[in-house]
């Protein structure tokens, strides 16, 4: 029979354990998410794996495509934003990536992903998930 001290031994552990392992993740389209673990600056791609690391900002998508836009992170495990790099990320989603698989293009600078935007005939995506914090 567990004592009063026990519920509340009990009650700290959980407390404490949420505390340290947080997270936070919304969906983009289909098992496509967007989340992060232990900290914001994870933020990261996942469609069960991880598809796009971080630091993701910003994501739009259309049917067919997912859009990112990230700055790379470095100094692992610090996680250290480098603000000063905007990578751009498409995920075909009509191939069903995977790391390493066809399906996943980036990181390209800005003139790449606009070619690239014009030879998939993708227009008009508004990047309507935005993410602020980093510091």
């Amino acid at each position: 029979m567990f004592k009063p001290e026990h519920y509340v031994l009990i009650l700290c552990c959980l407390l404490l354990t949420s505390c340290f392992f947080d997270s936070r993740f919304e969906t983009i389209k289909g098992e496509y998410q967007i989340g992060w673990i232990d900290v914001s600056e994870s933020r990261a791609i996942y469609n069960q794996e991880r598809l796009i690391t971080p630091y993701v900002f910003a994501v739009g998508h259309n049917s067919r495509f997912i859009i990112a836009k990230q700055h790379p992170s470095t100094d692992f495990p610090k996680n250290s934003i480098d603000k000063s790099i905007t990578n751009y990320f498409a995920i075909d989603m009509s191939k069903n990536p995977y790391p390493g698989q066809d399906g996943i293009y980036g990181p390209m600078p800005k003139a790449e992903f606009d070619n690239f935007c014009n030879r998939e005939n993708i227009n008009n995506i508004e990047f309507d998930m935005t993410y602020d914090g980093v510091p």
